[in-house]
């Protein structure tokens, strides 16, 4: 599983602070049914976000209002999180111990994460394996809150799912193909220096022609070192996966016509240019159905589940006060 997973499920942790006295009056960030949340309550739950990799604000006001961001996410979070355990006691719901090592053992497995890497993985979120555990256990109960309320609003009827999949023809369509020109000036990984230097200062050239306005294909006949030449730089058309990855991340974000800049890859330099994009086929509705299913089923979980914890906010009286 990926570090960034990690740092996405840490945003969804609650830390239950212990209770204190102190001679300061707190400030109430949020009551819900009547209990409060106060601020510090808030800020001892966000600490986890410190061990986000989100790089720091470039200045205070900035950092201020990143945090004010994070706090209010943490809030609606701890929030949700009082409105289950309500529901939960009031229908019975329980989580036992054996379902939390089912589950982790479930995502050891899915992650090919060994016993002491995935120890290091929860460790590098700012987990130990008992506070994911918790939280593991709070996830399972809301599955089974929504297996309770929500699922059974969802129609997955297949006129339903024809009229989603109408509706968002475009996530289903099969790769995009982008016909690419190029100018190409040959240098090995292992290149002596002065035979890259003699290369860099030839693509310098073959830019300053462009930038003066000379065709791209007259400019790629002209200097560019391999057979392409022949056909003013054109290679055809591609779809991702057929070209170098670090060439296509480049071709893929031109438009048509425009001309990037100086682009290395393992046997050269490169100037790539967009001449034609064909977007990629409709994928008739039979053959992505199980696909379609899948997201209008999540999608429609989310939209469902979104209102009934509205309607739980007022049936608690919640008062945000942040």
């Amino acid at each position: 599983m990926k570090r960034n997973v990690w740092c996405v499920l840490l945003m969804f942790v609650t830390l239950v602070p212990s209770p204190g006295w102190g001679d300061v009056v707190e400030r109430v960030a949020a009551v819900v049914d009547g209990e409060i949340i106060t601020l510090s309550d808030v800020d001892r739950a966000t600490a986890g976000y410190g061990n986000s990799s989100s790089p720091p604000a470039s200045n205070p006001l900035e950092e201020e209002m990143r945090r004010g961001i994070i706090r209010q996410a943490t809030l609606e979070r701890m929030v949700e999180e009082k409105i289950l355990d309500r529901t939960a006691a009031r229908v019975g719901i329980k989580v036992s111990p054996e379902e939390v090592r089912e589950g982790i053992a479930r995502i050891k497995k899915d992650s090919g994460l060994g016993g002491a890497q995935f120890a290091r993985e929860l460790m590098a979120a700012g987990f130990t394996e008992k506070s994911y555990g918790d939280f593991l256990a709070g996830q399972i109960r809301k599955s089974k809150i929504i297996d309770s309320f929500i699922k059974s609003k969802v129609s997955l009827e297949e006129a339903t799912l024809a009229q989603y999949y109408e509706k968002h023809q475009e996530d289903f369509r099969g790769p995009p193909e982008l016909r690419v020109s190029h100018i190409f000036v040959a240098l090995p990984p292992d290149a002596a220096p002065e035979i890259a230097a003699r290369a860099e200062e030839k693509m310098a050239r073959v830019a300053q022609r462009l930038r003066e306005g000379s065709p791209f294909g007259d400019v790629a006949m002209l200097y560019s070192e391999d057979a392409s030449s022949r056909f003013a730089g054109d290679l055809g058309f591609f779809k991702k996966g057929e070209m170098n990855p670090g060439l296509w991340a480049v071709a893929a974000d031109l438009a048509v016509g425009e001309v990037s800049d100086v682009v290395p890859s393992p046997m050269g330099l490169h100037i790539l240019k967009v001449t034609e994009r064909k977007e990629g086929a409709l994928i008739p509705f039979d053959q992505v159905k199980d696909v379609v299913r899948e997201r209008y089923y999540r999608s429609e979980i989310d939209r469902v589940y979104s209102g009934w914890l509205k309607e739980m906010k007022e049936h608690y009286n919640v008062e945000i006060k942040l």
